[in-house]
Formats: C-alpha cells, sequence, structure tokens
C-alpha cells in the first residue's frame, strides 16, 4: 500500500488485531558466549536486564498504554478483541542451547522461530500462555551473544551493520501455523553501539532502551509481522508515518526510575497527548518532558520544542545557554498542572552564527529540574522558498564530446537558469572517464564544498540527477576530483522564489509506488523503442501535476546504451539513465509530465521497472506553502567510513524538523556483495523500491527526492556497505 507523505501529526490507528493485556516476559539467553554482564547478571538491587524487566511491566511504561485497549471497534470495521492492557510480569531468564545449525554468526529469523519451537517442546522453554480471551500473553526476549548477527533471509537486512535494525519483535504459530502464537523479541548485543542509531549513554543505556522499544510495541501490535494488509491481526499502527508506537518516537529517550536504579527507555507516542511520553510511575514534583530534543533552527526563522509537565506544578520554566543571536519564548509562560504543555519557539536572527549549542531549560519551584536539548543553527543556504518550474524545455546545456575533457583537478562553468533561480534540476553524466574519482557540483559563487553529485569509472558511462543551488547569476560550476572525464548536462527545470501560497510547482512525496515493470508483464523494451507510461492510472499521479519524480531501473541490460522520460512530442536528445552492459543500474528524474502521462524510450532495449516517488504539483491545485524548495550549498550528513553504520539518519543538523522532504545525494561505496539501496521516511516500513543498485566493490551515487519523519530518515542496504549522503535542500 502508498502511504500518502508524511506531512501532519501521527495517529495510531486501531486495526482489529489483539494486543498483550498482561506481558508475561521470558528472558532468554541464546546460547554460550559473551554478553554485557547486565543482561545476564541479575542480582536483586542492581541495575541488569531481568531487575529492569522485573520493574517496567509493572510500572506506568506499561499501564500507561492502556489507552491502547481494544474494547472498540477497528478503522477497517472489526469488533475489537476486547482487551485491556494492565500490568505484566516476569518470568524470569532462562539459557538455552541452540542446536549448532541454528547457532551461527549469523542467525536467521526463521532458524530463531524454530529454536524456540524446539525449546518450548522440549520443556525447557515454559509453553507460551494466553489470556482469558485466548489471546497470546508471554512474550520471549532473545538475546543474542556478543557479535552474533540477526538477520531476516532473503531480505539481507540484518543487524550491527549499516542500514540494519537494532531490535525487533515478531510471531510465529506453533505446528505448521495451527497451533499458539510465540510472541518473541529478538536483542543483538549493542556494546558499543552509542550514537550509532541505536540509542546513546552507556551499553546498558542503549540496550534498555532498545528492548523498551520493543516491549512496547509487542504489547500493543504484537502480531504486526503476520499482517500483509493494513488489517487483522494488526493492531495499533500509523499506516501514514508507517510505524508502531516506539517507531514514532524512535531516537527519543528518557530517564525512568524502576526498583531504586535510573534506566534509559525509548518513549512511546501517545494518541492522548499527540507527543512523545515517557510514563513513570510517579513523576517527581517540577519534572517535564521536552519534544524533540534535538532540533535546528534556520538563521532568519523559528524552531519548536514542546515542554510537557509530568510532575506536580505550576511551574515556570526558564532557558539558559542559548547561542548568540538566538531568543527564546515560551507560551505560556507557566505551566499549571500534570499533563499541561507549552510551546518553546526559538528565534534566530539572520546573522546568527552557524553551530551548535546545549540549550538547558529548567524550574526552580515547586522543585527544581533541568533538561537539555541540542540546538543547531544552520545558514539558510542563500535561497528563497521555491517552486519547481518546467516551462523551459528540456534541454541539453554541455557535451564536451565535442572538444576537450575536463581534466584532473578543473572546473567547467555552465550557465543553466535565468538569474534569480534559485536551484536547477540536472542529469549529470560522466564518460570516458580516465580515472576512479567524482564530479562536484555547486554555485559558482560560493566555495566548493564536501560533496560529491556523480562517481566517475573507467570503461563505464555514469548519470546522476543533481538538484544544485545556484548564485545569483544562474550558473553552476563542475569539479573533476582525478584523471580527464567527458561531461553531458541535461536540464529537466528550475526553482524560482514565491512570496508565498502557491499552486503550481510543489513537492507532494509519496511511498513509492511501482508504475511499470517489464518483468512482470515480460515485455522488454525493443532497441530503440518509444512507449507511453500513463502514470496517472498506474501511481496515481494527479492529471493536473507538473511535473513527477521517478526512480528508473533498467535490470541486467543486455547493451550498453541509455533510457530517457520526457512528457510529450519528439525525442529532446537527452537522457535519465545510463546502463551498462549486464547490470541493474537505477536513477531518479525529475521531469515534466503531460495529463498524467511521460514518454519511456530505450537505445538498447531490455527491461526496466519504474517507481513514483512523488509529484509536483499543477496550476489547479490548491494555494499552499507545503512542497516549496529550499536549496543550499551541499553539505555533508553522514559518512559511515567516519561516523560508523546506521539504520536511520538525524538530519536536524543541516535541515530544519519542520522539513517536508529533502534532496539528498547518496554514495554507496565499497558494498561487499551485489545489491541495493533504499532510502524512506523513519523508521516506518520499508518500501519495495530502490534508490541505488550496485555490484561488489562499487562507488555508486543516487540522487534522492524523499519524505522525511520528524527530520529522520531511514537507511537499508541489503549488504555491508558505507554510504555517504550529501544534502542539497529541503521542502518544506
Amino acid at each position: 500500500m502508498a502511504a500518502a507523505g508524511v506531512a501532519g501529526t501521527p495517529q495510531l490507528r486501531y486495526h482489529g488485531g489483539p494486543v498483550v493485556s498482561s506481558a508475561e516476559v521470558v528472558q532468554v539467553l541464546y546460547g554460550a558466549g559473551t554478553y554485557l554482564p547486565q543482561v545476564t547478571g541479575n542480582a536483586a538491587g542492581q541495575a541488569n536486564v531481568p531487575n529492569f524487566l522485573r520493574h517496567l511491566l509493572t510500572s506506568g511504561y506499561v499501564t500507561e498504554l492502556r489507552e491502547y485497549d481494544t474494547d472498540i471497534t477497528s478503522v477497517t470495521g472489526h469488533a475489537g478483541t476486547g482487551q485491556h492492557i494492565g500490568p505484566g510480569t516476569f518470568a524470569g531468564q532462562v539459557a538455552i542451547t541452540p542446536a549448532p545449525s541454528r547457532n551461527g554468526a549469523t542467525v536467521y529469523d526463521d532458524e530463531i522461530q524454530a529454536e524456540l519451537a524446539a525449546q518450548i517442546a522440549a520443556g525447557v522453554l515454559p509453553a507460551p500462555r494466553a489470556d482469558g480471551g485466548g489471546h497470546a500473553r508471554t512474550v520471549y526476549s532473545v538475546f543474542l551473544r556478543r557479535a552474533q548477527r540477526a538477520c531476516e533471509r532473503g531480505s539481507g537486512m540484518c543487524s550491527l551493520q549499516a542500514g540494519g535494525f537494532c531490535a525487533y519483535h515478531a510471531a510465529f504459530r506453533l505446528d505448521a501455523g495451527t497451533g499458539p502464537t510465540v510472541l518473541y523479541t529478538v536483542q543483538p548485543d549493542l556494546a558499543g553501539f552509542s550514537g550509532r542509531g541505536c540509542g546513546y549513554g552507556d551499553d546498558l543505556a542503549v540496550t534498555t532502551g532498545a528492548l523498551s522499544h520493543e516491549i512496547a510495541e509487542v504489547i500493543t501490535d504484537p502480531e504486526v509481522s503476520l499482517a500483509s494488509t493494513y488489517d487483522r491481526p494488526l493492531a495499533w499502527y500509523d499506516p501514514v508515518f508507517l510505524g508502531e508506537n516506539a517507531d514514532l518516537c524512535d531516537q527519543r529517550y528518557g530517564p525512568l526510575v524502576l526498583g531504586g536504579q535510573t534506566y534509559q527507555v525509548q518513549q512511546t507516542w501517545s494518541n492522548a497527548a499527540r507527543a512523545c511520553v515517557t510514563m513513570s510511575v510517579a513523576a517527581a514534583a517540577g519534572e517535564f518532558e521536552l519534544q524533540p530534543d534535538r532540533l535546528a533552527v534556520l538563521a532568519g526563522s523559528t524552531a519548536t520544542t514542546s515542554l510537557r509537565l509530568l510532575g506536580a506544578g505550576p511551574v515556570t520554566p526558564t532557558v539558559s545557554g542559548l547561542p548568540a543571536g538566538v531568543s527564546a519564548t515560551l507560551a505560556p509562560a507557566v505551566l499549571a498542572a500534570p499533563g499541561a504543555t507549552a510551546e518553546l519557539t526559538l528565534t534566530a536572527a539572520p546573522d546568527a552564527a552557524p553551530g551548535t549549542a546545549t540549550v538547558t531549560v529548567a524550574t526552580a519551584a515547586p522543585a527544581a529540574f533541568s533538561a537539555t536539548f541540542t540546538l543547531s543553527v544552520v545558514a539558510p543556504g542563500g535561497s528563497a522558498r521555491s517552486a519547481l518550474d518546467v516551462t523551459a524545455p528540456i534541454e541539453r546545456l554541455l557535451d564536451t564530446r565535442t572538444g576537450d575533457p575536463l581534466g584532473p583537478g578543473a572546473t567547467q562553468r555552465v550557465h543553466v537558469a535565468d538569474a534569480g533561480a534559485t536551484a536547477a534540476v540536472l542529469d549529470v553524466v560522466a564518460t570516458d572517464a580516465t580515472a576512479a574519482g567524482y564530479v562536484t557540483a555547486w554555485p559558482c559563487a560560493e566555495a566548493r564544498p564536501l560533496a560529491s553529485s556523480v562517481n566517475t569509472v573507467p570503461t563505464r558511462t555514469v548519470a546522476n540527477l543533481v538538484t544544485v543551488a545556484l548564485g545569483t547569476d544562474g550558473d553552476v560550476c563542475l569539479f573533476n576530483s582525478a584523471g580527464t572525464v567527458h561531461l553531458v548536462i541535461d536540464r529537466f527545470g528550475a526553482y524560482v522564489p514565491v512570496a508565498g501560497p502557491v499552486r503550481a510547482g510543489r513537492f507532494t512525496p509519496v511511498q513509492p509506488v511501482r508504475a511499470l515493470d517489464t518483468r512482470s508483464t515480460a515485455t522488454p523494451f525493443a532497441p530503440g523503442e518509444t512507449r507511453p507510461l500513463d502514470l496517472a492510472a498506474t501511481a496515481g499521479v494527479p492529471a493536473e501535476a507538473q511535473a513527477v519524480v521517478l526512480t528508473v531501473t533498467a535490470v541486467d541490460a543486455p547493451a550498453d546504451g541509455y533510457w530517457s522520460v520526457w512528457p510529450a512530442g519528439p525525442w529532446p536528445g537527452t537522457s535519465s539513465l545510463n546502463a551498462s552492459t549486464g547490470r541493474t543500474v537505477a536513477n531518479q528524474a525529475i521531469v515534466p509530465v503531460a495529463l498524467g502521462r511521460v514518454l519511456l524510450r530505450s537505445l538498447a532495449g531490455g527491461q526496466v521497472a519504474v517507481d513514483v516517488a512523488g509529484w509536483f504539483t499543477g496550476s489547479t491545485a490548491p494555494e499552499e506553502e507545503s512542497g516549496l524548495f529550499q536549496a543550499r550549498t551541499p553539505v555533508r550528513a553522514l559518512d559511515t567510513r567516519v561516523d560508523g553504520p546506521r539504520s536511520t539518519l538525524a538530519l536536524s543538523s543541516v535541515v530544519p524538523t519542520a522539513a517536508r522532504a529533502v534532496s539528498l545525494n547518496v554514495t554507496v561505496t565499497q558494498p561487499a556483495a551485489d545489491g541495493f539501496l533504499t532510502v524512506y521516511p523513519g523508521e516506518g516500513v520499508r518500501p519495495l523500491a530502490s534508490v541505488v543498485n550496485y555490484a561488489a566493490g562499487d562507488t555508486v551515487p543516487g540522487h534522492v527526492a524523499v519524505g522525511v519523519d520528524a527530520g529522520r530518515l531511514g537507511l537499508f542496504t541489503n549488504v555491508p556497505a558505507d554510504l555517504v549522503v550529501d544534502v542539497g535542500g529541503w521542502y518544506s
């Protein structure tokens, strides 16, 4: 199913499935090996996982999930299961000895299921129990030993790798699907993973943050892995933001005192509060939460974070530690009682210096309490809010093959748009390269940034879509890092500044929708063939849309050649994708459409898949400001060769937290095997569409225009690979 973007406020919806009314958690140690000491230790009064589970299950962290009781009718029209969520119990720690065939350095999810079934059958693990309504209540919390990876067979998705997961929960049924339901969580050893997308703090804090995430979700949506549609047995799930209650608050943590020890827990989403919350048994007087606790503010604009009072009031929060040029206002200034909220607005002056600061919010009465958040001041990059203009014809601006190639360290200047345009949409083709390297495109009026736009490969023609900011002269500079290379530049559109709400040229991101796959229709293109593609009929693109964002993938190309996409009329002589013999290659295209249709042409023929990632509104759309583009000089947001592997990427240091979508260049380098990269909003359901395809050892770039979830992106590679992410702008 396709989601309609990520604008608005999350809302968990009930789809008719069961919840866990009174969870009974069994901690399972998956065989002999090295574990975090606090995972295996269970001494009373100490901070460890058994004590954490023992007290967590009876705390407000669980009982406050009662707003997700199921004595209601689901959004799909089914009667609910009539369950009420209450306190749970910790059933103890059990060490098992898995079969050697199911206990390698990599253990697959189906192997974990088989091992749990075998241990239950042998009586080593207690049999799963049900509540009074016959719904499963036993949860087996499986802990893996140090360096043991968990993987999903077939997809290549694994823990402890770039684009992987921190932990997960799932379900299966015993006796070939006819027996009781087994609920379980899988917790890899996350020692040393602080700050790598799996939480922050010491090893125990990262562990309990990930474990609490899965406990909250297994209680409110236990059979999500058995659901194939937005219907039963799915329980509480947000089909727009694509996530469960902890997914909607991923990477937001809070302290929780349990049994006299302070633990880090994942915040959970509350429909009632319309916010991420950390529930505790009894909040201290004056205690409050900040949502979010990491945000960016552009120089010359504002950003907001919310305060929610948890303990007794009234309180009058004060703010300190603001960087120069930034001011703060709180409305209302006084929070009177638990549950009260206020908006803290940060305003950065136009000349506020870029940088990051830790800001403190504190209360003095009825008790002293303080919390901090990270504030990044971001330079606006000289760009006004802009709408996409595709009225000018698609045009080839440069082809150095008619003259000399670009030499090593050389820069080529190209005029791409009229003065006043803020950015341009270009297809940059590098061909006949003599060395491996990269080409960087940037506004000539500024210093060359640390970013790449396309990577050069000897003996291969490589293309990449580039959305690049422009200076006041409308020129773009292209720098070649190594060897000589010929460049071909095609222009597909430009962004022009607007003063307020507009109808046309606003970006609407969607979960990728497959509009064409010739493999499923058994109709590959013949060499030189042109076909129409009705995106309105196949992918729901509105007939009034003026342009569309497509990912075009040539599969196992029969010969070297190009693919072209254009709206109508004669072929304009431009390309959107360059393919190489025997390879699978993808490239994104931003191209005008005519009544929801485009034309697709192949030089060499072959199989192709086309996915729609969004569209730009036309002249009959409502007047709004959402979806307007703000370009910036490219800035590097991630390099896993330096920053370590990530499955999610927080963009708060380079784009506003309110951004609806972003424009990126993502480079995959040194993959361990052939594979693909998927980029998607936050921690939602990963779509089937890829944005970059690569072979072992490749360095391959890819343009990505994609929606974001609270300033976060999900990153998935099906084999280990390093990622480099450069941000070129965002959409409001």
